[in-house]
């Protein structure tokens, strides 16, 4: 305990006072023969204020929660005339056809930090696009008394997720669940059935 005397000397008498800075209560303590009330400095708890953000990381857009729709989802582009074969046996059906078209990667929404975020989410990039002059020359084999065709067109994935922006604290600020379209390759589907197709 320490206590800060005002005066020199202290006599049996003597009016003494005691500074402090942060003190407590001590009673009927003896100094120098004095009976009085004494105070000990004390030091004060420190009070830690924790801020309620924590930055996590840099700030920026995210694709997040996604599902794939498709994967390998033939889109039809064009279609060759349909062939009936009205004979009793089998028939082949030869078409060729040079198919010309152009076709990019597109989304739903808007993408304001571009395909990045999206790349990242799916593991490899998905802003791709198919501009091709191909020729097919192409053979179904149709059975008796029923119909066939081609379609051509290509295949593409499909993603449905939420494109979000993402603060430093890691909370979503804005969010927008677009679904993405990623062409993948040209192709082309033959098919045959006993009916007619009402389209083509």
């Amino acid at each position: 305990m320490q206590a800060f005397l005002d005066s020199e000397s202290v006599s049996s008498r003597s009016t003494y006072t005691v500074s402090f800075r942060t003190l407590c209560y001590v009673s009927n303590t003896t100094l120098s023969g004095l009976t009085g009330t004494v105070f000990a400095e004390t030091t004060p708890t420190p009070q830690i204020s924790e801020s309620p953000n924590v930055i996590i990381g840099q700030a920026g857009y995210v694709f997040q929660d996604v599902t794939t729709e498709e994967n390998n989802k033939f889109v039809e582009q064009a279609h060759s005339p349909v062939y009936y074969n009205g004979s009793s046996s089998t028939s082949p059906y030869n078409f060729t056809k040079t198919s010309t078209f152009s076709v990019s990667a597109s989304a739903s929404g808007s993408l304001s930090a571009g395909w990045g975020p999206i790349n990242a989410a799916v593991g490899f990039n998905a802003d791709t696009s198919l501009s091709e002059s191909w020729q097919y020359q192409v053979t179904v084999n149709v059975p008796a008394k029923h119909y066939g065709w081609f379609d051509y067109g290509y295949y593409r994935d499909e993603w449905y997720g939420d494109y979000a922006y993402q603060n430093q604290y890691g909370e979503i600020t804005s969010d927008d669940w677009i679904t993405v379209y990623s062409p993948r390759s040209q192709e082309y589907q033959s098919h045959t059935a006993a009916s007619a197709p009402s389209n083509p």
